[in-house]
């Protein structure tokens, strides 16, 4: 399907952060109070979902030690994995352009490769 034209565009400003840690003393942050993702790959919701549950899990077995490490770590590498999404999709050179168009058509064109780069962005 080949897009004709933009009928509306705006600019926002994403602030992509994280706390130092997620957990002091008695409190735990999750979700968007530890870390704030790019929107780009759709995991910020889910993060906050994971954090959730291994909390509860955690609290469940009585075992808080190294909680903060963990969701501070994969919090990280969804920061990290966002943010390189968001510039790859975003860079505004043409040669950076005629590349993502390229990568595009080729996972669109190989199912199994696009599949498989669905399952590693969007953290499956």
């Amino acid at each position: 399907m080949a897009v004709a034209g933009t009928h509306h565009a705006g600019a926002f400003t994403i602030s992509v952060r994280q706390v130092p840690r997620d957990g002091v003393g008695h409190v735990y942050l999750a979700g968007d109070a530890a870390h704030c993702p790019s929107p780009v790959g759709g995991r910020g919701m889910n993060l906050g979902i994971a954090d959730a549950a291994d909390f509860a899990a955690r609290v469940a077995e009585g075992r808080l030690e190294g909680c903060s490490a963990a969701r501070h770590a994969t919090g990280d590498a969804v920061l990290r994995l966002s943010e390189r999404g968001r510039r790859a999709l975003m860079a505004p050179h043409p040669a950076a352009a005629a590349t993502r168009r390229a990568v595009l058509r080729l996972l669109v064109g190989v199912p199994p490769l696009g599949r498989a780069a669905l399952r590693r962005f969007a953290g499956g």
